[in-house]
């Protein structure tokens, strides 16, 4: 379990036997010193490694990889995602692909954007390059829709006009370096589309 308290980062491991869940001790992931962090996300990369990511300042995406020894988290170094998020808008999902690869999909100024990460050890790596997707209509600042279908195949869903109700579901190809855009299609629906998500 991961959160902010008091503009630091933390986190606990939870231990499930039978009906009871115990918490471990909450430790430090990263302090905040002059800026305020903003909007955490984690994913399973095994069973004893985690990555976690955040929005801290302006235009600034981290991320660091937590390593998990019985009740204790083990942050590692932090490392740049991409410098296109904008913390005015801090919506970021991630999923891990592999026990050597995540992607990573945030809100950017003008759409989203979509990074693939390389993992080694304690050490995630930005791969290729960010694909960035500028939206149609009237952009809407909100939570998306995000489901990784395998591992070569993620599908993104993002409303882009509260007024018609429009969505727009786009499917990437995440199995090299950098992702690419397949296809996409627009959807009208009977309702405000404001947040949307999506799972399979």
């Amino acid at each position: 379990t991961v959160g902010i308290s008091n503009a630091n980062i933390k986190g606990y491991v939870l231990n499930i036997s039978g009906d009871t869940i115990t918490p471990g001790a909450a430790q430090t992931i990263q302090t905040a010193a002059s800026s305020s962090y903003e909007w955490t996300a984690i994913t399973t990369i095994t069973t004893t490694k985690l990555l976690c990511s955040y929005l801290s300042g302006t235009n600034s995406l981290k991320e660091k990889i937590l390593d998990i020894s019985g009740t204790t988290l083990t942050a590692g170094s932090e490392v740049t995602v991409d410098a296109s998020a904008s913390s005015t808008i801090p919506f970021v999902q991630m999923k891990g692909i592999s026990s050597t690869k995540a992607v990573i999909t945030f809100l950017s100024s003008t759409g989203i954007a979509t990074r693939l990460q390389s993992i080694s050890g304690s050490i995630p790596t930005p791969t290729g390059s960010v694909l960035s997707i500028v939206m149609p209509g009237n952009f809407v600042s909100s939570q998306f829709g995000f489901c990784l279908l395998s591992a070569s195949r993620l599908l993104i869903m993002k409303s882009v006009d509260r007024t018609r109700g429009c969505i727009v579901v786009y499917l990437l190809d995440v199995s090299g370096t950098s992702p690419v855009l397949l296809t996409s299609k627009n959807l009208t629906v009977d309702f405000n589309a404001a947040e949307t998500h999506i799972t399979a």
